[in-house]
């Protein structure tokens, strides 16, 4: 019980601004080189947390979760300075939105951590002196070109999909569906569609227009929000692509991931298919096929259906009715190598 209470306590002062403003006068947290911050992003209920989570353990870092959370950080709606899917061109200049995510990556910043250690008093030494940081947010996939060319020198950038029927199919059961259960197009924010070129975006459009039901919606709402790293052909040494389901069902993925990032490990800490799942899950992954075609007990065909007719109208085609990715698309569609398990 003490212990529980102690927790609270640490977990309060990391999102203090009191404590923040009494330490920084001593140069507290200590801030976190360039090269030592990873960013773990894709789009929300996609697992994110999960391998976020794994790769602090993996590197022994704290994590900081969601930094552009509106209802975290409420000066950033408040002035303007972010919303919940920011959509920027990459040459744009947001010195505001610069500053919070600077921050962000010095570690300097406020918030909700997470950390590899459950002792209270070693989280808090992490909080104040760890030098490495994972920083993960389901809420950057629209942002990534601009965060790319602003933030061009972080450690790495680690972008994860999952398929969008369980997306979904997560989605309209979270909380009971008081979160997106009534999700409408009309909800959805189309300002990515005007960044596109005049041909992609009037079909694009076309394939919004058409879209009328909740489900709809949400698979709209997964295709933008995963629509540059789809599309933008990142150079694999900065934005490494992968796939929830090969992490769940590839033991080497994991470790392909920490080697890009360029951590020597030659044996992971973490096993990660048979890991716990997050703090913001109630998954059971001890069976890995199971998990990842849940969806088709949790969605009708015709859900399903509608679903994979928006997803098929955005030209995407790594996921398709099976529940594995296509990671041969993958490959050619983002210019990112991702192996498979017979490749490594």
């Amino acid at each position: 019980m003490v212990r529980m209470e102690v927790h609270r306590v640490v977990n309060r002062l990391c999102r203090s601004n009191t404590l923040y403003n009494l330490v920084k006068r001593i140069g507290l947290p200590r801030r976190v080189a360039p090269d030592k911050v990873y960013l773990v992003a894709g789009v929300p209920r996609s697992g994110t947390t999960w391998l976020a989570e794994a790769l602090s353990k993996e590197l022994q870092a704290k994590m900081l979760d969601e930094p552009l959370h509106l209802n975290r950080y409420p000066y950033l709606r408040e002035e303007e300075i972010a919303e919940w899917r920011t959509t920027l061109p990459p040459d744009v200049k947001r010195p505001d939105l610069r500053k919070h995510l600077s921050r962000a990556f010095q570690g300097r910043l406020p918030g909700y951590y997470v950390f590899p250690t459950s002792s209270p008093g070693k989280q808090l030494y992490k909080y104040l002196f760890d030098q490495r940081l994972i920083v993960k947010t389901v809420r950057i996939g629209r942002l990534l070109p601009w965060l790319r060319r602003c933030f061009s020198n972080i450690g790495g950038i680690v972008y994860s999909f999952r398929h969008p029927c369980a997306v979904v199919a997560s989605q309209l059961n979270y909380e009971g569906g008081s979160v997106w259960g009534n999700r409408k197009v009309a909800d959805l924010d189309l300002e990515l569609l005007e960044l596109l070129p005049d041909e992609i975006s009037r079909k694009l459009k076309v394939a919004v227009a058409n879209a009328s039901s909740t489900v709809e919606a949400l698979a709209v709402q997964w295709c933008l929000d995963n629509y540059f790293p789809l599309n933008q052909g990142f150079d694999p040494c900065h934005v490494t692509l992968t796939t929830y389901e090969e992490l769940l069902l590839n033991p080497n993925e994991f470790h392909r991931i920490t080697q890009i990032l360029g951590w020597d490990r030659r044996h992971s800490r973490v096993a990660l298919s048979t890991k716990d799942p997050s703090h913001s899950a109630s998954d059971d992954l001890r069976d890995p096929y199971a998990q990842i075609s849940k969806w088709r007990e949790k969605l009708t065909t015709s859900q399903i259906d509608a679903i994979l007719q928006v997803v098929e109208a955005f030209g995407v085609h790594l996921y398709t009715e099976d529940v594995e990715p296509n990671l041969k698309h993958l490959r050619s569609s983002a210019g990112v190598a991702v192996r498979s398990s017979a490749g490594l």
